[in-house]
C-alpha cells in the first residue's frame, strides 16, 4: 500500500479526534457553567491584566444575591462584569480603602500560589 493511499484515512482520523475533543471540551464547559450558576457559594471569575490589576469577567447569581442583600440595593452582573476589581468594590460594594487593599492582597496571593483562595471581607 502506498503512502498516498494512507493519507486520507489519517486525515479523517485526525479530524474525528479533533471533533471528539471539541465535544468533550464543550460538555466539560457546560458542566462547569452549571456548577458556577447553581452553587450557593458566591463565586466570581477575574481576569489578570497585570500584576495587581484584575477585572471581573463573571459573577454567579449567589454573589449577586449576596451583594444585593449587603448593599440594600439591586446589584446586577452588568454592574460588575468588565469593571476593574477595585472599582467594583468601591462603587458597587461601597468598600472602604482598607477592605479593598485586603481583598487585593488575597487576589494577589491566589495568583501567586495558583490556589483557591477564600475570604469574606464584608461580614454581617
Amino acid at each position: 500500500m502506498s503512502t498516498k493511499s494512507r493519507r486520507p484515512t489519517t486525515r479523517i482520523r485526525t479530524a474525528a479526534r479533533r471533533i471528539e475533543r471539541g465535544k468533550a471540551l464543550r460538555e466539560s464547559a457546560g458542566r462547569l457553567s452549571l456548577i458556577f450558576q447553581n452553587t450557593f457559594d458566591s463565586l466570581a471569575l477575574y481576569g489578570v491584566e497585570r500584576k495587581g490589576r484584575y477585572r471581573m469577567l463573571a459573577a454567579n447569581p449567589a454573589l449577586l444575591k449576596e451583594a444585593t442583600r449587603r448593599t440594600g440595593r439591586p446589584v446586577t452582573e452588568a454592574m460588575l462584569v468588565g469593571q476593574p476589581f477595585h472599582i467594583a468594590l468601591r462603587d458597587v460594594f461601597l468598600a472602604d480603602k482598607a477592605s479593598i487593599e485586603r481583598s487585593l492582597h488575597y487576589l494577589n496571593e491566589a495568583v501567586r500560589t495558583c490556589a483557591v483562595t477564600r475570604w469574606n471581607d464584608f461580614p454581617d
